[in-house]
């Protein structure tokens, strides 16, 4: 939803949460989402969160939307107010949202499936004024550098 918010509205299935959790926080927040209908592999969810890959893709068993969380251990969670639906709703950066999509796009395996995220990008750049010398230092700081430049150059 914040991709359509900082750039060009489009359908999707699946909705983002950024969510803070200590270790000992994981296991009660996975019982609620299983509670809630989500598919929750424990055992998967911890492998990749201990490897360093803080994003978590579940699927609704009921219907074909899913939802991904991405974790964050430390640090604060920086949040702009907005409205999603005509409900108070708030969204993270468009530069934090633009990272969080270069780390998916690294993530992400073959490279032809992160084409959403890479258009994404491309959309809220067109969109929101923003420093891309920060934003590629940034990037560059995440080892997502060369696809932010692949990125700008094809725009």
């Amino acid at each position: 939803m914040a991709a359509s918010y900082y750039g060009l509205p489009r359908t999707t299935l699946d909705v983002d949460f950024i969510v803070q959790l200590s270790n000992e926080q994981l296991d009660p927040f996975l019982d609620k989402l299983a509670g809630f209908g989500l598919e929750v592999d424990r055992t998967r969810i911890k492998r990749r969160l201990r490897a360093g890959y803080n994003i978590v893709t579940l699927r609704d068993k009921a219907s074909q939307n899913r939802v991904d969380f991405i974790i964050q251990t430390t640090g604060k969670i920086h949040r702009r107010p907005g409205r999603a639906l005509g409900l108070k709703s708030f969204y993270q950066s468009p530069e934090a949202l633009i990272l969080a999509k270069l780390r998916m796009i690294k993530a992400t395996h073959p490279p032809e499936r992160s084409f959403k995220d890479r258009d994404d990008i491309r959309q809220i750049l067109a969109n929101i004024k923003t420093s891309r010398r920060k934003l590629f230092r940034l990037a560059e700081e995440q080892h997502t550098g060369a696809f932010l430049k692949e990125i700008l150059e094809l725009s």
